[in-house]
């Protein structure tokens, strides 16, 4: 029997984009041909419940029209407790009075927000006496590698913790690159850990555009000439690139189109928003919005002259492989999980002004920008979600 742990899809209650959108398409393909039941992780309850599939349906249906529902624990079915085992540890003292529906025949997935949403030392005790199968994931090893990029040292902490419990715990662990398997390699190395799963990378979905005919709000940029920035606004992800560009190209006299920049304002980017209004001259050719539909998103997507990605690192790169899917070109970074996202019809550029200025220059042809999105529409091969997730039941299903 296969169980997906459906716990942060369940407490989300905003757009799904990244983990979540992930565990989402998965839950709706398994949802479709009947091939899962669902749990939900109850830290406080020190329970594992079954949660009813109708359940599990009509969240996907708020989230995905961003109406209200909330799952009440009460209606998930409880579970016999565990058999009791011996004292090894206070971890597994505790263990034992867990309740949950497994057996050494089951599978249990688990590829949501598990740092905050479950306990893995309480699975590795409760798996040690069943006997069951763990399958987990690895979006990334950012907060690792780069704790400079997060929020908080002790949240780097954590996460170390997190990947050495799923390295444990896990038979099986799906990653969502190349690269996000070559940095859970290495830890591993690092870290002389002997134990090691068995590790594929599964690329994701892609969010296939559909025609939208809305009425739009008006914005202050050319909308027949600018490019696009789609990406929360933190320091990892490098804005602050983009507007020392910007300052160097208007000092320089260099023509380029306005910049748009789409996301929700993150932590860490004192320094781009105290350079951006130090320079009111920037508020004239680099717009930020926070503000932006769905459609909208859309229309700026087929607007855009072409799309910009200067991230310092990434696990993927999706918002990248969403201007390939409109046709657009994209200029990225050369953080190596955007590369691979892009299939190499990106323009890799280091994280120097100079070099971005010459391509800015160059993207000014029309014609080898006409040239460059001919070139994409004729090469780049999009994957749907559906396709992710046959090939991560596949994985999961798949005998060693």
């Amino acid at each position: 029997m296969l169980y997906i742990d459906v716990t942060s899809l369940m407490c989300w209650n905003r757009a799904p984009v990244g983990i979540i959108k992930t565990q989402l398409e998965l839950v709706r393909y398994t949802l479709q041909n009947d091939l899962a039941n669902y749990t939900f992780f109850d830290k406080d309850g020190k329970s594992i419940h079954r949660v009813d599939e109708s359940h599990v349906r009509k969240k996907i249906e708020s989230i995905e029209n961003n109406t209200s529902y909330a799952f009440n624990l009460s209606s998930a079915k409880p579970e016999k407790p565990s058999p009791s085992f011996f004292h090894l540890a206070d971890t597994l003292h505790e263990a034992k009075v867990w309740q949950h529906p497994f057996t050494k025949e089951d599978v249990y997935i688990s590829i949501g927000l598990d740092w905050d949403y479950s306990d893995y030392e309480i699975l590795y005790w409760i798996k040690k006496e069943i006997g069951f199968s763990f399958v987990g994931a690895l979006y990334d090893l950012i907060p690792v590698t780069h704790p400079q990029y997060v929020a908080s040292f002790g949240f780097s902490q954590l996460f170390t913790k997190h990947i050495l419990n799923l390295i444990y715990l896990s038979d099986k662990i799906f990653c969502i690159s190349d690269f996000s398997k070559s940095q859970l390699q290495a830890f591993v190395q690092t870290n002389n850990i002997q134990k090691l799963p068995i590790i594929k990378t599964i690329h994701l979905g892609d969010n296939i555009p559909k025609s939208v005919n809305l009425k739009l709000p008006q914005r202050p940029h050319d909308p027949n000439n600018f490019c696009l920035y789609v990406s929360t606004v933190e320091a990892r992800k490098n804005h602050i690139l983009l507007l020392r560009l910007y300052d160097a190209l208007i000092q320089e006299n260099i023509d380029a189109p306005d910049l748009v920049c789409v996301g929700m304002r993150g932590w860490g980017v004192d320094e781009v928003f105290s350079f951006y209004e130090s320079r009111p001259y920037l508020k004239n050719r680099v717009y930020f919005y926070e503000d932006v539909s769905d459609g909208e998103l859309h229309s700026l997507y087929q607007q855009t002259r072409f799309s910009l990605f200067p991230s310092h690192i990434e696990g993927w790169g999706l918002a990248s492989r969403e201007s390939l899917l409109f046709g657009k070109p994209v200029l990225i970074s050369e953080a190596e999980a955007l590369k691979e996202a892009t299939q190499g019809l990106a323009l890799s550029l280091p994280n120097d002004i100079d070099y971005w200025i010459e391509a800015f220059e160059m993207v000014q042809s029309d014609t080898l920008l006409q040239e460059w999105s001919n070139m994409i529409q004729s090469r780049f091969r999009p994957r749907s979600w559906e396709e992710f997730a046959q090939e991560f039941i596949t994985f999961v299903k798949e005998e060693q």
